[in-house]
């Protein structure tokens, strides 16, 4: 019994540290996701700024 308690409370432990890790890692594709679409609405605004200036010419 005691055994079992040990592989379970270790099984326990592996698991938490996976959603941790999880945790983190979607974290940190939240703000890659963030970054990337204000680089997006970014570049667009660049497009539309040069669009308006080809359009002027």
């Amino acid at each position: 019994l005691l055994t079992n308690i040990t592989n379970l409370t270790q099984e326990r432990d592996q698991l938490l540290t996976m959603i941790t890790n999880l945790s983190e890692e979607r974290d940190g594709l939240k703000i890659k996701n963030k970054n990337l679409t204000n680089e997006r609405d970014q570049l667009k605004l660049e497009k539309n700024d040069l669009q308006m200036s080809l359009g002027k010419l």
